[in-house]
């Protein structure tokens, strides 16, 4: 009797176990459905646009930084130490104004021992042919003379050069010297420390294209400028190609020099392996911005120069591009459904790319379409009853 009663227990149980894994698998049923059905309101409401037949413009980018289109440093010629600074960043100077001096204390120093010295050979020269000497002293006087007059000028212009002046009218936009540094003129190489100064509201894009790009590129197409943290864009044009003046460059010219930049083995007479260069993949360009502008050198820029027009080709959004299994496809969108269409690709235009195959003009295609997902692989159901039937075993007491 007690036996029969605990089957009917054990019964119970698992009825009760049953009924809430079928509950369980119904709401998680429900869910899955819920979400389907939610994914599929996101997909018909995704954004659309249609496949059209447009004028297009090619582009290659150039990037780099804004720099002054006039700009000149001005340094000290000759060493000593920085006795005034007389700008500071911002200062408008016009052409010849002081800008900084140097301590003339030794400088003037030389130049009146210079004058003197001068002087003595002048009466030298004088009494040689006042009182009859040989034509032979006479010329070595006058030889000293000559010599110490070149002397006295040199020393001149020391005191002169002492004197640091503007090169040119316009704004100062680096003060690089304080009073008390000691100076001393660097090889062409190294510029020596000292003021620059711009003319202000020219500017040029100093940058730089890839190679594969720069046969693209030829003196005098337009360009658009993008400023790194301003609103809005600049126009431009280009000013040179493979060099930093104002003429463009032959393709042998320019080819040798970025073959130039790669480094050669071979035979050498020295010991010293022979020295390999990195190759560059870039080749520098000028874009002179149009107008005048309040900007900042430095600051990074990114251009867009039009080198070529293509009329007449069948376009859609990049974002309506998707990559399935190694191909291009897009959703097209025939009698409220989406369907996925493989495509071939041509050009790219900015925001917009070439469609060479697999849609006609009109076709309505999905912009950035959403992931859907088959609702079978939400929830597996066989994975819960396996729960169950685990739950079942547990209430039965087997073992």
């Amino acid at each position: 009797m007690d036996t029969s009663r605990q089957q009917q227990h054990r019964r119970r149980r698992l009825i009760v176990v049953v009924a809430a894994v079928v509950v369980v698998v119904v709401a998680a049923t429900s869910l899955g459905v819920g979400v389907w059905n939610s994914l599929n309101a996101s997909a018909s409401s995704a954004m659309t646009a249609k496949a059209t037949l447009s004028d297009e413009q090619l582009t290659v980018t150039v990037t780099g930084a804004l720099a002054a289109q006039d700009a000149q440093h001005a340094s000290f010629s000759l060493a000593g130490t920085v006795k005034t600074v007389d700008v500071t960043v911002g200062t408008q100077v016009v052409k010849g104004q002081k800008l900084a001096t140097l301590d003339e204390h030794t400088l003037q120093n030389a130049l009146t021992q210079a004058k003197a010295s001068l002087s003595a050979a002048q009466a030298n020269l004088a009494l040689a042919k006042s009182s009859g000497q040989s034509a032979a002293a006479v010329k070595a006087a006058q030889a000293s003379v000559t010599y110490l007059q070149q002397a006295a000028n040199a020393a001149v212009a020391n005191v002169k050069s002492a004197t640091l002046t503007a090169p040119m009218a316009g704004v100062v936009s680096a003060v690089g010297i304080s009073v008390g540094d000691s100076v001393n003129p660097s090889p062409q190489s190294t510029p020596t420390p000292g003021i620059d100064i711009i003319s202000p509201g020219k500017w040029q894009v100093d940058g730089n294209v890839a190679v594969a790009d720069w046969r693209q590129l030829k003196v005098g197409q337009t360009a658009t400028i993008a400023v790194d943290q301003m609103t809005g864009t600049l126009s431009g044009t280009v000013a040179s190609v493979g060099q930093s003046t104002t003429a463009s460059v032959g393709d042998d010219d320019i080819s040798s020099q970025i073959l130039n930049l790669v480094g050669s083995g071979g035979s050498s007479d020295s010991d010293t392996a022979p020295s390999t260069t990195v190759p560059s993949n870039t080749v520098p360009v000028v874009i002179a911005v149009n107008g005048d502008h309040a900007l900042n050198s430095g600051v990074s820029v990114q251009a867009l120069v039009t080198v070529g027009d293509v009329p007449n080709v069948l376009v859609v959004p990049t974002l309506a591009i998707t990559i399935a299994s190694g191909s291009t496809a897009v959703t097209v969108v025939q009698s409220g459904r989406h369907i996925v269409r493989p495509v071939t690709t041509g050009r790219v235009f900015g925001d917009t790319i070439e469609i060479t195959k697999g849609l006609t003009q009109g076709e309505t295609v999905v912009v950035a379409a959403p992931v859907v997902v088959d609702p079978s692989s939400i929830y597996s159901v066989p994975a819960i009853s396996q729960d169950a039937g685990h739950a079942a075993q547990q209430a039965q007491g087997v073992r």
